[in-house]
């Protein structure tokens, strides 16, 4: 089969990809190799871990097609057997886009050592194990190919992961009117509404009256996971949010006097 044949047939099977639900490994192993969620095949192997970035590189199993710059590896995959690592493709990314991707399998130590080298500028690929393609129309539009693709979709993950970072630092919530109504009504028939009492210590987090809104603090070792947050009033028990647990809760329609009857916060963790 002509290169250009292996070409289109695997940009075929690339946009044909349905995707598939991953299991988020959690951690981060150089050498490792992980499938990132997306709508197409995206590999990367982690290569070099400093801090909280990776340098990583991405995969193809296309591996006809590769080129001087690219280091053809074997590891156990449902894919294929036999991959090839493009060097030419290599960026550094953040830790967490790697722990919400899925490990799928491991270069052995000496290959590894072959990329940190090779990638550090100490020593090229050794020519029994990479490509021979380099300029040709063929692999240059494979080298597009991948390039695009990558970049594209490793920019559009990492947004996501920041989105949702920053929707589980702070939640907004607001009370129903009724609520708030009923809150307004114990609170002028209760003595403690006109205490000082501006912070309330509970179970698992500490509520803040400020002049727009009550801050609920979330302990550190409860956030992330699904959980429930409760105040008690004289009337009861109010839930005022159930979910993953974020840093902290923004809880609005609170008046200072309703605040001061609150005598009781908890957070409920499930499991």
């Amino acid at each position: 089969m002509k290169l250009s044949e292996i070409l289109e047939d695997y940009i075929k099977m690339v946009k044909l990809y349905n995707e598939i639900p991953l299991s988020p490994s959690g951690e981060v192993v150089e050498g490792g190799v992980y499938q990132l969620p997306g709508s197409e095949p995206l590999f990367v192997v982690a290569v070099n871990k400093e801090g909280n970035l990776v340098e990583v590189a991405p995969l193809s199993f296309a591996w006809p097609l590769a080129t001087r710059l690219d280091f053809i590896v074997e590891f156990r995959h449902p894919f294929s057997d036999t991959w090839i690592v493009q060097t030419d493709l290599a960026v550094s990314v953040p830790e967490k886009l790697l722990k919400e991707a899925e490990l799928t399998g491991k270069l052995k130590e000496e290959d590894l050592e072959i990329l940190k080298r090779t990638l550090k500028g100490e020593a090229p690929l050794p020519r029994e194990r990479r490509g021979r393609g380099y300029g040709d129309a063929v692999h240059e539009k494979f080298k597009e190919f991948e390039y695009r693709r990558y970049k594209f979709l490793i920019e559009e993950l990492l947004s996501s992961i920041e989105e949702a970072e920053r929707a589980q630092e702070s939640r907004e919530v607001k009370l129903p009117n009724f609520l708030v109504n009923l809150l307004e009504e114990v609170a002028a028939l209760t003595p403690a509404a006109h205490s000082d009492k501006r912070v309330l210590e509970g179970e698992g987090a500490v509520a803040v009256f400020t002049p727009q809104a009550v801050e609920v603090l979330i302990d550190e070792s409860l956030v992330g996971k699904e959980g429930e947050v409760k105040l008690e009033t004289p009337e009861g028990e109010v839930p005022i949010f159930k979910g993953t647990l974020p840093e902290n809760l923004t809880v609005k329609g609170v008046s200072e006097q309703a605040f001061k009857t609150f005598s009781k916060l908890k957070v409920e963790v499930k499991g």
